[in-house]
């Protein structure tokens, strides 16, 4: 939807979702809470990710071309 993620650093999120979100560690409250005020506060949208479809998942896991 191009707005701001804002994410736990999670291998599965860092794979899917690329340098695309803020990550903060989940034992951060204090930095979740600035990431999320910082952006409501100056909300930029951002050209929509685009995430690979099942597809393009098989034929990476399945090692196909």
């Amino acid at each position: 939807m191009g707005l701001p993620v804002i994410a736990a650093p999670l291998a599965a999120l860092r794979e899917t979702l690329g340098d695309a979100p803020t990550y903060i560690p989940t034992e951060d409250p204090d930095g979740w809470m600035s990431a999320i005020l910082a952006a409501a506060m100056a909300p930029q949208r951002r050209a929509p990710l685009a995430l690979p479809g099942w597809d393009n998942h098989f034929n990476l896991v399945l090692n196909r071309d």
